[in-house]
């Protein structure tokens, strides 16, 4: 039993170091929100969002190539960031698992995948909940952009949104 947690830590370590270098080649990689093969650009669903309610981050990744192009549905291979007021609000687990972040005594899974292509030319939508990475506790203005995983190997930064959360900051939890 001893051994298994040893190799189940180990393995966890070797995922965490990964994913932690795969996000520090993405601070020195192109801002544009192109490559070789991809753009990628983000919109918000809504840019004032009522308290409580999840802000969402709508992803266009358009093939640039002569040939189709694979997207994935992971979200292990899209990084979200968003910086507030008083900084980066507190991540969920889902996020910590994207990012490497773990605290102590998490575990990192990643879930289910799926594959999409996008043929020559054409664009997919993605949709990103952001509630389900970020836990908002204040309301105000917010600023976000996504890393995305190109398949040459790369991490495209998009461009930067603003949104707003109003309303109080206490969600009425009777409701």
């Amino acid at each position: 039993m001893k051994y298994f947690r040893f190799c189940l830590m180990s393995l966890q370590l070797i995922i965490t170091i990964d994913i932690y270098a795969s996000f520090l080649h993405a601070q020195t990689s192109s801002d544009t929100g192109q490559s070789d093969s991809i753009s990628a650009s983000i919109a918000l669903e809504k840019d004032h969002v009522e308290f409580g309610k999840s802000p969402v981050v709508l992803l266009t990744v358009k093939n640039l190539t002569d040939h189709k192009v694979h997207v994935h549905g992971s979200p292990h291979k899209y990084i979200i960031h968003v910086e507030g007021q008083k900084g980066e609000p507190p991540t969920t687990l889902l996020q910590r698992r994207v990012t490497g972040k773990l605290l102590p005594g998490e575990s990192y899974e990643r879930g289910d995948e799926f594959i999409a292509f996008i043929m020559p030319g054409e664009s997919k939508l993605l949709q990103f909940s952001l509630s389900q990475y970020y836990n908002f506790t204040f309301t105000g203005r917010y600023s976000v952009y996504l890393y995305v995983w190109d398949e040459s190997g790369k991490w495209i930064r998009t461009n930067t949104v603003q949104f707003e959360l109003q309303g109080a900051s206490t969600p009425d939890l009777a409701q």
